[in-house]
């Protein structure tokens, strides 16, 4: 019934082995002589090595013995050739699952981008000219993007060019290196060499246990991290080991449970390396086992033993989109073949305000697997990240960003826009559930407005229930909602019984909209156990059809949005619009600045306007000893181009900050044909003489814009300052104006008042911190003021001079302070007396809050000079009218204490 052939499976090996034996007595008998001939051996061995690569192809798919014989025989039993068909018909067969996922996150099927020297590299052209079309296309950039122009300005880069620009210098050193070098030796990086320090960061660690010294309870003392702003941030320390009581359990012993107070800084003579990071081997995982990508999906990222979480959930949603990804891995993915090769790729990151190229080798850490089963699979096994399939893409993106910082352990521990910041160079946005602006309502429509334009989301938890995995971080795929549809509901148990104990889902009778959101967990397994979960009886065939459900244990799963907000504390949004441009200009302030910088933006696309995203960034500290981070804020102004230079400009508003990453950031439109100047303020200051801060104006925006750098005299530093205090949407630039609706406070005087604004910190009153001045418009004389302000932390405070004066109708900024951080609380003291008394009236009282005693008082020092432009007196009709002033219920109020402690003005 076969017509002569034999099925596959076990027959028919026989059969292949009796064929062969016949057709070696043949080949003796035609040589009549007997004797074993050449021919024969040189069978024998590669018959020998045929059973080996099916042997190893085996193992590494996890195929069966025929399944093996069929892929292998088909390759002619080269192993690298069946290993490629082998996945690549494994890819096509999730390659429909994959286009239903991309199409409802970003609203259209992103087109593969072609990389600028791809086509040399697919069409077999040799190493030298693949090489040299990419130098070819680095050059050409180089030429196209910076190049002086006359005028003095900077162009916009299209984002889809803008990494492969920034990396085009490091692109062609790196292809000269490799055209040098003989390509059969692997290259090794020394500046990340495969060792313990790589992994706990730890550089010139050399001590042991005998070294390490003990604290003064008489145990070896715990190695710790200095986590404050200073010289010293991040440095080694040694401190007690006792846990604190955050970390006892709850049945510990109250006795002998105090902790010590010793302190010493850990020395490379007695710093010893952690026993994860000597324990770890490196090996290098090169072809024709591991390749760089056969395919990139979200899907086939696992995460490790590091707690990066964050960054590989920000890489999941990153590589949904295939022009996203191809900024960061697209030349060691078209170059593959010589990269391989080498053991060298490269790499790039959004960081330090701009893209930056890491190149990094193939050796990586191993999973230790003593005392386990071993088998050729264990024994390579990446310890950190991995990719299915055998792709090395994921764990060499994460060996980069941790060379990047400096070790494995500094990139352990962030927040998801973090990481989408880092791929993606676009601004981010951190929606907090516990925020009090918090509105589920205007989130959906957010996020249904995000998805649809292809913008990158991830989510964090606080807490661990039904599944759910506390202090985690998730990627979000897809935001999708469904009008007049049935789900399945929870069958009675009499039905159960009727169908013969099947779980069988019946579909409700009444439809109804439903908000669903696709996450996935970055560890590829672990999923939510709740109501549409993947064994959940809510879903019906009709529904699981149209959302492509699976039942899979990949970490791939489906929540109901009112479950999504129960049990995640935030969602992280990375604003990513296509075809878009962007332009980016460095500086860096100085200790004795005694001017601020400044930045000319310009459209540069005709007459059309541009939308765009405004971003102040700095250096991140992750990994490095001794940064830290700036108080950064961005005044803002504009005026028509055809005005000249001598015209003056409008305020538009302020983009606050304190002391983060990303200082500032917000929206805003560019209008053809005007000119916007931005200039940067830091209102702390250098904590030091020999401080320097990097900083880079980012500005993203739908259309060509440029930017030099320029210096112009603007005499409303102070009107736009309280114009934006006073009317938080004047510049709908940053959620961070939202804060002063959080923390205000009005100190009421005679004849005037105070305001006390907070801005840029979750805590109460931390971030920035104003105080601001305002004489009634009726008054007959000058409003003066004695004001004290004391405080008892490390904030940074600058005050008007002891005795304010202050005209009718007019405001002037008193007193400004930038926290430590922007969770950082600043408690301070502010008392106020008025000279004379405006209305005349005997019965004017005293109105005193109870206050705390602070020890340190502020020195009577000017502001620096960069800042006494913001104590400029300014006319308050600006931002308001005088009737309203006028309206104001006044308290006849002498001398007033305002305690930021107390809970009543």
């Amino acid at each position: 019934g076969t017509g002569g052939h034999v099925v596959d499976g076990r027959a028919g090996a026989t059969s292949c082995r009796a064929r062969d034996r016949r057709a070696r007595i043949h080949m003796r008998r035609r040589r009549g002589d007997g004797r074993e001939s050449d021919d024969i051996i040189v069978d024998d061995v590669e018959r020998a090595r045929r059973a080996r690569v099916l042997d190893d192809f085996t193992q590494l798919t996890g195929t069966s013995v025929d399944t093996a014989r069929r892929w292998v025989t088909r390759a002619s039993h080269a192993l690298d050739v069946a290993l490629d068909a082998f996945y690549a018909f494994d890819a096509m067969k999730s390659t429909s699952a994959t286009t239903t996922t991309t199409t409802t996150t970003s609203g259209e099927v992103p087109k593969t981008q072609v990389s600028m020297f791809a086509t040399a590299a697919s069409t077999g052209a040799d190493d030298a000219a693949v090489l040299n079309a990419a130098v070819n296309d680095a050059k050409r950039l180089l030429k196209e993007y910076f190049t002086p122009r006359d005028d003095g300005f900077v162009p916009s880069i299209p984002l889809s060019l803008e990494a492969a620009a920034y990396t085009a210098d490091a692109l062609i050193e790196w292809a000269q290196r490799v055209a040098s070098r003989d390509v059969d030796v692997p290259w090794s990086d020394d500046d990340f060499a495969p060792e313990p320090s790589s992994i706990d960061g730890r550089r010139g660690a050399r001590g042991s246990d005998d070294t390490v010294p003990k604290c003064k309870c008489g145990v070896q003392a715990a190695v710790k991290r200095v986590h404050k702003d200073g010289k010293n941030n991040g440095r080694l320390f040694y401190g007690c080991a006792k846990p604190t009581l955050a970390h006892r359990g709850a049945g510990a012993p109250s006795a002998n449970t105090e902790r010590c107070d010793f302190f010493a800084w850990a020395k490379e003579e007695t710093l010893k390396h952690t026993d994860a990071a000597t324990r770890l081997r490196w090996e290098r995982l090169a072809p024709p086992r591991f390749k760089f990508a056969r395919r990139v999906s979200a899907a086939d990222i696992r995460q490790g033993s590091v707690g990066d979480c964050w960054f590989l959930s920000a890489l999941a949603v990153v590589a949904e989109r295939e022009d996203l990804l191809q900024s960061v891995i697209g030349v060691s993915r078209d170059l593959s073949t010589i990269m391989e090769r080498v053991g060298s790729y490269f790499v790039r990151f959004f960081l330090g305000g701009r893209w930056r190229a890491i190149v990094v080798d193939d050796h990586l850490p191993i999973k230790d697997v003593a005392g386990k089963a071993r088998t050729p699979v264990d024994e390579r096994t990446p310890a950190f990240s991995r990719a299915a399939n055998n792709q090395t893409w994921v764990s060499i993106t994460e060996k980069a960003y941790a060379k990047a910082h400096g070790s494995y352990g500094a990139i352990s521990g962030g927040y998801i826009a973090e990481g989408l910041h880092d791929l993606t160079g676009a601004a981010t946005e951190m929606i907090s559930f516990s925020s009090r602006e918090f509105d589920s309502e205007d989130l959906w429509v957010r996020l249904l407005s995000y998805a649809s334009c292809g913008f990158r989301m991830g989510a964090a938890t606080s807490f661990s229930a039904e599944g759910i995995v506390g202090g985690h971080a998730y990627s979000i795929l897809e935001v999708v909602e469904l009008h007049d549809v049935k789900k399945g509901v929870q069958m009675k148990l009499t039905d159960v019984f009727a169908a013969g104990g099947a779980r069988v889902a019946s579909a409700s009778t009444d439809v109804e909209t439903l908000r669903l959101v696709k996450l996935r967990n970055p560890w590829g397994r672990r999923e939510w156990r709740g109501e549409f979960s993947s064994k959940s009886m809510a879903w019906t065939k009709r529904l699981g059809d149209t959302l492509s459900r699976t039942r899979a244990d990949d970490g791939t799963f489906w929540m109901s949005y009112q479950d999504v907000l129960v049990h995640f504390s935030s969602i992280d949004v990375c604003k990513t619009p296509r075809g878009w441009h962007a332009v980016s200009v460095e500086t860096t302030l100085h200790a004795n600045d005694a001017s601020l910088p400044q930045f000319l933006v310009r459209t540069d696309d005709g007459d059309k306007s541009a939308h765009c995203h405004v971003l102040l960034l700095q250096h991140t500290t992750r990994g490095r000893q001794g940064q830290m981070y700036a108080d950064l804020s961005l005044f803002a102004w504009s005026r028509a181009s055809a005005d000249g230079d001598g015209a003056p400009w409008t305020p538009r508003g302020v983009i606050f900050g304190a002391r983060e990453r990303e200082a500032s950031q917000g929206e805003l439109m560019l209008d053809s044909g005007t000119d916007y100047l931005f200039s940067i303020v830091s209102i702390a200051g250098a904590p030091s003489r020999d401080f320097t801060a990097p900083v880079t104006l980012r500005i993203c925006a739908a259309n060509a814009i440029k930017a030099k750098a320029a210096r112009y005299a603007v005499a409303t530093f102070a009107q736009n300052l309280m114009m934006t205090i006073h009317i938080p949407s004047a510049m709908a630039l940053a959620e961070a104006q939202k804060q002063f609706r959080r923390r205000r406070a009005r100190i009421e005087l005679c004849g005037g008042f105070i305001d006390v604004f907070q801005c840029g910190g979750e805590a109460p009153w931390s971030g920035l911190v104003f105080g601001v001045a305002q004489a009634d418009f009726d008054r007959t004389t000058p409003l003066r003021v004695h004001m004290s302000y004391t405080f008892e932390d490390d904030a940074a405070v600058h005050l008007c001079e002891p005795l304010i004066v202050i005209h009718p109708g007019r405001a002037r900024l008193v007193a400004m302070a930038a926290a430590v951080g922007s969770r950082s609380t600043h408690a301070f003291t502010m008392s106020c007396e008025c000279v004379d008394c405006a209305c005349a009236d005997p019965e004017c009282v005293i109105i005193e809050n109870p206050v705390a005693v602070f020890s340190k008082t502020v020195r009577r020092t000017p502001p620096p000079r960069r800042l006494q432009v913001l104590f400029d007196e300014t006319d308050a009709a600006f931002w308001c009218a005088s009737s309203v002033a006028s309206s104001r219920v006044r308290r006849h109020t002498k001398r007033v204490t305002f305690a930021s402690a107390s809970t009543t003005q």
